[in-house]
């Protein structure tokens, strides 16, 4: 462009004074050179900036050891406090910092995490055991932990999921353990009553699917990378030869969408012994997850979620999908508390499908004694009959679904 301007120039300066033509020609180079500058910032302006320029490098932050040095400890009515002033927890510990504060939330929830694990250690005396069990020491390594008499109970069985994200084995939610207490965050109001009914406990650890190890690298645990594959891998090398009767399951959230997968993968074990599920707020999708027809009958009849609701506690909720389970409102509107405000409704659930359990076994045992035996005839015409009701198969269902 500036070419062009000088060629047109020089062909119409011969009757000009030399030194004008030069001042009038450093003008316009000047006003040229000014234009172009305009025009690329204006497009340079518009280009995103490299990773590299954009990117702020990660701070490096180091933080206590334990719940003490943070200043915080649980008092006596499980609250978690500021051990100087008696206040809850700060989250807004750096005012303008919302990074750091975040990291040392994080680093708060590890260390709740291992208070929790202990509590259920020590107190309830359940123990932790390692997974996969053929695991080398120096591989991955997760862990659940089981009561004494977890696979030697044989009448009653207990098992425990949590949901997704940062939540670990004994926890429904660090956001009520930090800010509310340990009786609405943990599993650990579950695990108490359980063992005072006369279950065998078990609680999974579905969110521990890697772990750092020597080297500074994070590495997958084997069989257990996701939660659905922890749930199967539990239930395959623990529960499947456990000997309890029946088991009863207590699922958060994504625990629902593993509970489904184990139906799916275990369905002869999981319909024959499986008592009663009692979903709070799970996320499963029948349609999406279950071909079965007999998963989706038992589902209705053996399993409720309690879901978070403006309703009152107990009502009934509308279902989006077709062979839902039966849904009730927990008693709250806060995804994370129904485990803790449903307790009291979901164990009377629980225990009323035992007691129906019981009482259709012991009529077994009655008609077994001879007492109501029916003759070889009624059990040919019960036989026909059923014969003669119409039947649903998968494809069926999952058209329907």
């Amino acid at each position: 462009m500036t070419g062009c301007i000088i060629e047109a120039f020089v062909q119409n300066v011969s009757h000009l004074n030399i030194v004008v033509a030069f001042m009038v020609l450093a003008t316009i180079l000047l006003f040229t050179f000014l234009f172009q500058n305009q025009i690329m910032a204006g497009v340079n302006a518009n280009i995103p900036p490299s990773p590299a320029e954009s990117e702020e490098e990660e701070p490096t932050y180091t933080f206590p050891e334990t719940l003490q040095e943070f200043g915080y400890d649980f008092n006596d009515d499980g609250e978690l406090r500021d051990i100087e002033t008696d206040e809850y927890y700060n989250f807004h510990h750096t005012e303008g910092d919302h990074r750091y504060n975040q990291k040392r939330y994080e680093a708060l929830g590890e260390k709740i995490t291992e208070y929790v694990y202990d509590l259920m250690e020590k107190e309830t005396k359940l123990k932790r055991v390692y997974i996969p069990l053929d695991a080398e020491e120096n591989e991955a390594r997760s862990f659940i932990f089981m009561s004494e008499d977890a696979l030697s109970n044989p009448d009653k069985l207990m098992v425990l999921i949590h949901g997704s994200g940062a939540v670990r084995a004994g926890q429904w939610s660090r956001k009520l353990i930090i800010n509310d207490n340990l009786d609405k965050g943990t599993q650990l109001p579950y695990i108490r009553e359980g063992i005072k009914q006369g279950y065998g406990i078990f609680v999974l650890n579905t969110n521990v699917n890697e772990v750092k190890l020597n080297d500074g690298n994070e590495h997958p645990v084997k069989k257990n990378q996701t939660p659905e594959e922890h749930g199967i891998y539990v239930w395959q090398h623990f529960v499947l030869k456990s000997k309890a009767k029946h088991i009863a399951i207590v699922a958060h959230s994504y625990g629902g969408i593993v509970t489904l997968e184990v139906a799916n993968k275990f369905t002869s074990d999981f319909l024959s012994r499986v008592f009663a599920i009692g979903f709070t707020d799970s996320v499963h999708s029948v349609s999406h997850q279950i071909d079965d027809i007999a998963i989706v009958d038992f589902l209705k009849e053996k399993a409720i979620n309690y879901v978070s609701s403006n309703k009152e506690i107990g009502e009934p909720e509308n279902s989006y999908e077709k062979h839902d389970c039966l849904r009730i409102a927990a008693g709250t509107n806060q995804h994370e508390l129904t485990s803790w405000s449903c307790f009291d409704m979901l164990f009377d659930f629980i225990k009323d499908q035992y007691e129906m359990v019981k009482t259709a076994e012991e009529s077994v045992r009655e008609s077994a004694d001879g007492s109501d035996n029916p003759t070889a005839n009624e059990k040919t015409d019960s036989i026909q009959e059923e014969e003669r009701k119409p039947t649903e198969t998968p494809q069926t269902l999952k058209k329907e679904l």
